[in-house]
């Protein structure tokens, strides 16, 4: 965006955050004009008849990930 090659683009607050941060952006050309509400980047869905047992592995799984 910056090089003018496009007007605008999307990426992840975090990615945006990072390269503001290291300074890999340069903020006086390329700025954020819009922020989406927070949201869950990762959802995982299973199917109802999954056995319980392993609902359970995996909802302990997800919650040990740091």
């Amino acid at each position: 965006m910056a090089a003018g090659k496009v007007q605008a683009g999307a990426l992840n607050i975090s990615v945006w955050d990072k390269f503001v941060a290291d300074k890999k952006v340069d903020t006086t050309k390329v700025r954020a004009f819009y922020t989406t509400p927070t949201y869950y980047d990762y959802n995982w869905t299973v199917h109802a008849d999954m056995p319980a047992a392993l609902r359970e592995k995996l909802a302990g799984t997800a919650v040990a990930q740091p």
